[in-house]
Formats: structure tokens, sequence, C-alpha cells
């Protein structure tokens, strides 16, 4: 379901990965499901990517004090001999006389110059400090927590700066950030499969390297996924579950894994990961034809009684090879758009908003104590904006986002599956946030109130 925000900790549709409900993980495994079937059909493109490229950033031995470089080559390692991809490694230098914006907004340019094109996946992966922007949903970069000495501050490098340079990319895009504050950028832009993966909440702080990091974590469940999944192929969501649930020493009580879109109106269900084949590309793609302009996609929906079996989407799938292969009509490929039980909807949204109450006052605690530098992590105290998610349309980030999706629009303000006695008391007892924020939109207390239905 995605949320609208007025006011949030962090605008835009971040999942914290507790708040995931069931149908969304079983949703991942449904789209696996779709994408293997689409891969016996003829479509002028395929189903899985022909090309994935890595670009892995971090910072100059002598402006790292977090000492990344051992297990950013491990995750490289893994990518390369595990998944089949192209990676490459970027260092930003404080000593460089280059400026370092310069440095990294050259570095992507580069990367996606090289790399970019029709059926490929782009992988940011960054590991260093992190602290939230001057604006509100931006990140800065840092190497080294203590002034440079030779101007006498911290150099910074503003990540959505360089970030712009993949938004005009044809590829889709997956950014893994091991920082801390990683989840300033849950924050939505355009359109288009462009994931984001924060190893913490806006306000939150990541480990340093080590058997507990982040990066630790996704090594384990990048191997893992890959030995276990039919053909090694895996959804975004299940990279989640695996790292949150599973991982043997990551913190899962102090840290919360973060999924976000950094893109509006994205219809192709989640990013999957798959190693690429030993020989070349999985299936040589065909030249683009016609305008651009004219390109069509088309949205249909299967409203079921009840939720399909595997099998059922199967034989789908496999009708739907079949007739494509009879009927030439210029369609380049079948993507899942996503599967949803509408009836839990306001139950899910509810329960989602409260978690993200609950997860941003446990962060704020948690940063409070340990002081703005601990452990070798970068943790300022910025303040604390109260969450406040006013509205939830029948949408979920995993399904298709166009219009026509829209069956039921909600408003909730404190709602969830308790009831609103006890969840009052519950939220009145979180240092006055819940009225702070209500008073600021002027909006009644506790109410859940269905608006008007838009139609199928």
């Amino acid at each position: 379901m995605q949320a609208e925000t007025l006011s949030s900790a962090s605008e835009g549709d971040a999942l914290p990965i507790r708040s995931l409900h069931e149908d969304e993980i079983q949703d991942a495994e449904y789209q696996v499901l779709w994408t293997n079937t689409m891969g016996n059909g003829k479509y002028n493109h395929p189903s899985l990517y022909d090309k994935v490229a890595v670009l892995l950033l971090c910072w100059a031995p002598s402006s790292n004090d977090l000492k990344t470089t051992g297990e950013v080559d491990a995750l490289r390692l893994v990518l390369e001999e595990r998944f089949r991809y192209h990676t490459t490694t970027q260092y930003l230098d404080n000593d460089n006389k280059q400026k370092l914006q310069v440095q990294i907004n050259t570095k992507v340019a580069a990367f996606v110059g090289a790399y970019d094109g029709p059926n490929t996946l782009l992988i940011v992966y960054y590991a260093g400090h992190g602290k939230p922007g001057k604006i509100h949903g931006s990140l800065e970069l840092i190497g080294k927590t203590t002034p440079n000495e030779e101007n006498k501050r911290i150099d910074t490098v503003l990540w959505n700066k360089a970030e712009k340079i993949l938004e005009d990319a044809e590829a889709d895009v997956l950014e893994l950030f091991d920082c801390c504050h990683a989840g300033q950028l849950a924050v939505r832009g355009q359109s288009r499969l462009f994931e984001f993966l924060a190893a913490c909440g806006p306000i939150g702080s990541t480990k340093p390297p080590g058997q507990d990091s982040f990066t630790s974590a996704l090594i384990y469940a990048l191997e893992k996924l890959v030995e276990e999944r039919q053909d090694g192929r895996f959804t975004t969501i299940d990279l989640l579950q695996v790292i949150q649930h599973e991982a043997p020493d990551f913190p899962k009580e102090e840290q919360t894994v973060m999924i976000s879109d950094r893109q509006k109106n994205t219809s192709g269900g989640r990013i999957v990961l798959h190693p690429l084949q030993k020989e070349g590309p999985i299936t040589p793609s065909a030249p683009e034809e016609g305008d651009p302009a004219k390109r069509h996609t088309v949205t249909l929906h299967f409203d079921f009684r009840e939720k399909p079996a595997k099998a059922n989407i199967k034989e789908i799938g496999n009708e739907f090879n079949k007739f494509f292969e009879s009927h030439r009509l210029g369609l380049n490929r079948i993507r899942w758009g996503g599967m949803q039980n509408r009836q839990t909807t306001a139950v899910r949204g509810a329960r989602r908003w409260l978690a993200r109450v609950e997860q941003a006052r446990k962060e704020r605690e948690r940063s409070v104590s340990i002081g703005n530098m601990s452990e070798g992590r970068l943790s300022p105290n910025p303040p604390f904006t109260p969450v406040s998610i006013t509205r939830y349309s029948d949408r979920s980030p995993t399904y298709s986002n166009s219009p026509s999706s829209q069956v039921q629009e909600i408003i909730i303000i404190g709602s969830s599956a308790e009831s609103s006695e006890s969840l009052k008391r519950k939220m009145e007892s979180d240092e006055g946030e819940l009225d702070q924020a209500q008073e600021h939109h002027k909006r009644p207390k506790l109410s859940l109130e269905p608006c008007k239905d838009f139609g199928t």
C-alpha cells in the first residue's frame, strides 16, 4: 500500500521490514514464479536482465576512518563469482584536488554512460558515514568525521545531486547504502523501477564494519538466496527478509532495514536479482523499433474470489506465452504488477503507520543515548519531526501505481487494528508526538474515514 504523506520522519513510501504484510512477502514469491514462466515465451525483451553492473562507492584509505575496504572487497567477490555481475570500485578521496562533489558526479556519470541500456540493472552500493542533509530527504556522505587539516572542516558530498544522473538512465536501478541515516532517502521520485535499500531508518545509526554490519548481513543474504532459490532468482523483498530476520549477527532489535521506491508510478513489481548466464547475455534484446513516444503499456487487473494458487498463475502465464507466440502484436514483455488482498488494506495501513511512529521514537532515543559520535558512527541528533501519515490509498509499492489500480482511498489518523481508545492511550503516552502532529495538520484524532470509490 502506497502511503502519501503530509509530514513524516521520512516523506515517502519506505517500508521498515517489520511492517511488511504477509501479502507483500507472498507477492514476491509469485513475482519470481511469473518471471520464470514468462522466460519461456517469445517476446521482444527477455523477462530477466541481459546485463547487471555494480558501482561500489567507498572512501580512499586516507579518507576512510571506518576502514570499509575489507567488506567492500568481500561483497565484490560475491557479486562477481556467484552472480557474474560486472563490478567497478571507485574511491572518493579528500586529498584529491578535485572537489568531492565533482568526483562522485563524474564517477556516477561514467558508470551510467558505460553500462546503461535496455534490460539492464544498475546497482550502486555505498559504505561509509552518512548524515542528514540540509534539505529534508537529502543525505550527505562523509569519509572522515574529523575536520580536514587544510580547511578545518568535515568534507561531505550530497548524494542527491549525483543520484540525478541515475534518474535519466534507461536501466532499472537498485541502491544499497550501508551508512547512518540512510533512510533519509526514503522519498519518492518519478517513474520506472528505481529502488533503494537502506541499512537503517532516517534518524538511525549503523554498525561499523564487522560481523554485525549491514554489509556482512547483505553478503550472507545474497549467498543464501542464490544457493537456495530456484535458478538463484529472488526479489529485493526476499533480500530484506533474510537480512533482517536470518542474518546471524545482524542487530535485529537495534537496526531496521528499509526499502523504498525512488520513483513514482512504478508498475513492474520489485527488482528480481539473479545470476547471469556463464556465456553472454540471457537473450539478445531486439533492437528498439518505432517512435518511443508511441510506446504504450496496458494494465489489466484480474479480480479473483480468493488468492489463486501458484499453479493457476503458472497456467495463466503459459497461456499468455502461447497466445502472443501465435499473434505477433509487437509485445516487448509482460511484467508482474502485483497481488493484493483489498480486505486487509485499511488494517495493514494502520499497522504500518503505527510501526513508523514507534520506529522513529526508538531510533531517536537510541540516537540520543549514543551521542553524536560512538563506536565510529556519525550520528548527529537532528530535531525530531513527528510522524503524521494521513492518507493511504489501496496501492502497494510492490504493485502497480497507475490510476486504474486505485480502488478505494481512506483517511487514517492514528488508527490500527487496536480499538481507538486503546490506541489513543498508547499514542498519547508517546511524549505527546501524536498530539503535535495532529495539531499541525488540524485533523480530528483517531479516526478512520472511508472516501469515495474510484472504481476499477
